[in-house]
């Protein structure tokens, strides 16, 4: 996804874009700069905020104050819900990655890179439009077809195939929550109505 088709589809008041400076300071590929820098990208989905990057970009390292070079390849970008860094890991392609920091900063798998990111979380972000509540009466948003789910896994998959292909990685997890989380709201439903 480029910046200008970006701009056309999420307001862009709703987007953080990092200072050129800041970019400069580290050797990335154009289109990631480009998306950086131009656009921005969206300040968050769900769980996933990139305020971080209003600070300009770091490396986890220094982010994070770890006092340790091995997570100098990692950019901190944002963070998700349970507070660990998301990340662009220079060693692996520019790859998108949150550092589980409850597991020894264990890498996990979230977009090959951060085009993929952005597309994904526009096509997220569609799919969440289609989601509503399984009675008029309920609290929870959870409802959606089956049809509606598969057609989301085919175009995230479309995407970025990594996505499936990493075994926990952060978006197969997640659309396996909204999968779970629609499930345990019909067997908490059909059970009230008993």
């Amino acid at each position: 996804m480029t910046p200008a088709e970006l701009k056309q589809i999420w307001p862009e008041e709703d987007l953080i874009k990092v200072n050129i400076d800041s970019v400069n300071n580290f050797s990335l590929q154009s289109s990631t700069k480009d998306l950086l820098t131009i656009s921005g990208i969206p300040k968050g989905f769900e769980e996933i905020s990139f305020d971080d990057l209003s600070e300009g970009l770091n490396t986890v390292n220094k982010s994070w104050n770890l006092e340790d070079t091995f997570f100098d390849q990692y950019l901190a970008i944002g963070s998700n819900g349970s507070g660990d860094p998301v990340a662009i890991n220079l060693n692996n392609k520019e790859c998108i990655v949150y550092l589980n920091h409850d597991n020894g900063f264990q890498e996990v798998f979230i977009n090959t890179n951060i085009e993929k990111l952005v597309e994904t979380i526009v096509r997220l972000r569609e799919f969440s439009k289609v989601k509503h509540p399984l009675k008029e009466d309920s609290f929870w948003i959870t409802e959606f077809t089956d049809e509606e789910y598969e057609r989301l896994k085919a175009d995230l998959s479309r995407i970025d195939n990594n996505i499936f292909e990493n075994e926990g990685s952060h978006w197969k997890d997640t659309i396996d929550y909204y999968l779970w989380e629609r499930e345990e709201e019909r067997k908490n439903t059909a059970q009230n109505t008993i």
